[in-house]
């Protein structure tokens, strides 16, 4: 027999859903994981004449009762605000602080649209210190993989995409070239570049120009790989989140970056 149950039906939370995940988790003592998505379906309806917190609090407090009772993991999926403020990972949540401040633990998923790898952010009640972490999509096996420290992942992946543009250069290039081929900042190119220079995964040539090293640099052994693929069974999309690499400097053979004889 199946030990997964799927309802695409449910009531909300004050209309008897409650009591009725009760009795399923009663009758069903094996359950380990209930997933309610999404929460805005089962949740009671918003008054506007009560204060937002304890109405986004006391929606979510009937599952953290029901999962210490039946030692169970109840996850609420929920949306997130459109614009929120990057410096408070809490604020991507939409609806007020009642919501995070009622749950035992938070996951956070973001990614940027386009782009193969997300962050993940884990933080609760148990947990002493907020961790982010790094994930990378698997389109074969439709997963999520830890890739390690999401600031680590940013700098390194940062990193990545500069060697690459100096990588295919015929010869020495200077920063503003690489600033403008990855549509970066000037200034942070810089730092970073220089950063690479002295870690051993870029040269300075002396006259404000840099080449690769010679040999597999440091962290750089998995930069840029090459697979022949003699058949495409699903739309291909390179590392930098363009279809087929069009319009990406390395990807794109045709870039006009590629093509470009002068600022080298």
């Amino acid at each position: 027999m199946g030990r997964l149950h799927y309802a695409d039906g449910w009531l909300r939370s004050d209309e008897g859903g409650t009591e009725q995940l009760d009795m399923f988790l009663t009758k069903h003592p094996d359950t380990r994981l209930v997933v309610v998505d999404t929460l805005k379906k089962i949740r009671p309806y918003a008054s506007g004449r009560r204060n937002m917190y304890d109405v986004d609090y006391e929606a979510i407090e009937p599952f953290v009762g029901l999962a210490a009772e039946h030692s169970i993991a109840v996850v609420l999926v929920h949306h997130l605000n459109q614009n929120p403020d990057p410096a408070d990972p809490y604020d991507a949540f939409s609806g007020s602080s009642g919501l995070t401040a009622a749950v035992e633990g938070i996951l956070l998923l973001t990614r940027e649209r386009g782009q193969a790898d997300g962050y993940l952010t884990v933080d609760g009640k148990d947990i002493k210190d907020r961790q982010e972490l790094a994930l990378g999509w698997d389109a074969n096996v439709c997963t999520w993989t830890i890739q390690g420290d999401a600031e680590q992942y940013k700098i390194s992946k940062e990193r990545r995409e500069i060697w690459q543009v100096v990588e295919v250069a015929d010869e020495p290039v200077t920063l503003t070239y690489v600033a403008d081929a990855l549509g970066k900042c000037f200034n942070t190119v810089k730092k970073l570049m220089w950063e690479m220079s002295t870690d051993g995964q870029l040269r300075s040539t002396g006259n404000g120009k840099y080449a690769t090293v010679t040999g597999n640099p440091k962290g750089m052994e998995h930069a840029c790989s090459v697979t022949e693929v003699t058949e495409v069974t699903a739309p291909v999309t390179c590392i930098h989140g363009c279809p087929e690499g069009e319009g990406c400097y390395v990807c794109d053979p045709d870039h006009p970056y590629r093509k470009k004889g002068d600022g080298r």
